[in-house]
């Protein structure tokens, strides 16, 4: 549990580092399709430029696979847009299936969504809304809109629909237990699912993704700020990376892999220059600590 609770530490401190479009064209190739995407959506998106970043290189690796791709929890449609605007350069014909209830969150299940950031009816923006911002980027007619609670409107997904990736941003763990269970094995192999709220402190997509995962022994790839990835069909012995077995709060056993980030040198740059940071600033305010608290009553 102690290096699952560190995953929290640290998505908490890598969402208040801000990333530039310069850092991005300094530490990704000149030919990264990121650098061409970000720009278009930067100015309204609300995800945190790693996380951006994530779901498009998962996404664009996953297109070569057949089937089409979702997206669940679509709030005010900006990673939509990014999304579809990546099937736009890649020239995909692939469609995208947008799923909401436009009506924020369902009632948390409190004994597994702890945080008060998730309650009923909170995220939420109308399909309206949402239209006219995939309108104004010309990307509305290759979406598909499914309106309603994921366990209404994914079990009526046609029988034969696959899909390739899957971008889950649920928040809560009954949502995203929907999602796993009608979406799965709709998930071709080779298929990626990446999940927001990951590393969120409030719990419950965790609990969710590790007790799934646990099951069937799929390796939980680590990702920035709050996400994750799990790659259909890559278990830990033909996966290819360095993974690591971890006992959860349930006592079920989970295995996750950190390759994704060792990969990413913008990522491990910020990672280390923050720890500096960090180790400056506690020095410092031991030193404060010192001039006002009596000597006997610091910790030993």
């Amino acid at each position: 549990m102690q290096k699952l609770d560190a995953l929290v530490v640290g998505a908490l401190e890598v969402a208040q580092m801000p990333v530039t479009l310069q850092d991005l064209q300094n530490y990704l190739p000149a030919d990264h399709i990121f650098l061409e995407l970000w720009p278009q959506v930067a100015d309204t998106a609300i995800l945190h430029p790693l996380q951006a970043l994530m779901i498009v290189e998962r996404m664009d690796k996953a297109l070569s696979q057949p089937g089409d791709v979702i997206e669940c929890g679509i709030y005010q449609g900006a990673t939509s847009v990014l999304m579809a605007k990546l099937l736009e350069l890649r020239h995909s014909d692939k469609t995208l299936f947008l799923c909401d209830s436009f009506q924020g969150l369902p009632e948390p299940d409190r004994q597994v969504d702890a945080s008060a950031r998730f309650e009923k009816g909170a995220w939420s923006a109308s399909r309206q809304e949402v239209e006219a911002r995939l309108a104004h980027y010309n990307v509305l007619d290759r979406c598909r809109i499914l309106e309603g609670w994921f366990s209404d409107t994914l079990p009526g997904l046609d029988e034969g629909q696959q899909f390739c990736f899957a971008y889950i941003d649920a928040d809560l763990y009954t949502s995203t237990v929907d999602c796993l269970q009608q979406l799965w094995p709709r998930l071709v192999t080779r298929g990626a699912a990446v999940f927001d709220d990951y590393h969120h402190p409030s719990g419950g997509v965790r609990r969710a993704v590790d007790d799934w995962m646990a099951d069937i022994g799929e390796v939980i790839h680590v990702g920035p700020v709050s996400q994750c990835t799990v790659i259909r069909g890559l278990l830990a012995e033909n996966a290819g990376v360095e993974c690591h077995y971890l006992d959860t709060s349930n006592q079920k056993e989970i295995v996750i892999s950190f390759d994704y980030l060792r990969r990413n040198r913008m990522f491990c740059a910020m990672i280390n220059s923050r720890r500096q940071y960090l180790h400056a600033y506690a020095d410092q305010f031991s030193t404060f600590a010192g001039l006002i608290i009596p000597e006997s009553s610091q910790p030993q």
